[in-house]
């Protein structure tokens, strides 16, 4: 993986779009194009402010996570994930008038969040696949 497509991933992961990273740090947005596609290399100012909206540039400059700077981060993303999992679950069940117990709804969250991990977003479809397989 280059550094611009460390870059880019832990734009995605935070969940910014190239614009917001570009205003935050001061940048054009064809500059931070630039950056990702590999065309231009950072300088340690656009580092340093990156690194204040939550990017982990331990992992950018070396491709290896942080472990202290990030910690807290990941512990946050994983929190935020479970919600939108519960969250789903909740309302997919709610919607379609499905009644789980609370053990078959732990074990639907868990194998979800097992599914989501990886890329650390929902998808809707797939808790109201697993609702529905967990009614039945």
């Amino acid at each position: 993986m280059s550094l611009g497509d460390r870059i880019r991933s832990e734009r995605e992961r935070l969940g910014h779009t190239q614009e917001d990273w570009a205003r935050h740090v001061g940048v054009h947005r064809n500059t931070q194009a630039k950056y990702e596609k590999g065309d231009a290399v950072p300088d340690v100012e656009y580092l340093s402010k990156i690194e204040e909206f939550g990017a982990d540039v331990d992992f950018i400059r070396t491709g290896e996570r942080g472990i202290w700077g990030s910690l807290e981060e990941r512990i946050e993303s994983q929190c935020a994930l479970v919600y939108g999992i519960v969250e789903g679950v909740e309302n997919c069940s709610e919607r379609l008038r499905i009644l789980l117990s609370a053990s078959r709804k732990a074990s639907v969250v868990a194998m979800l969040y097992r599914s989501f991990e990886a890329s650390g977003k929902v998808d809707p479809a797939m808790i109201e696949e697993a609702v529905k397989l967990a009614s039945g």
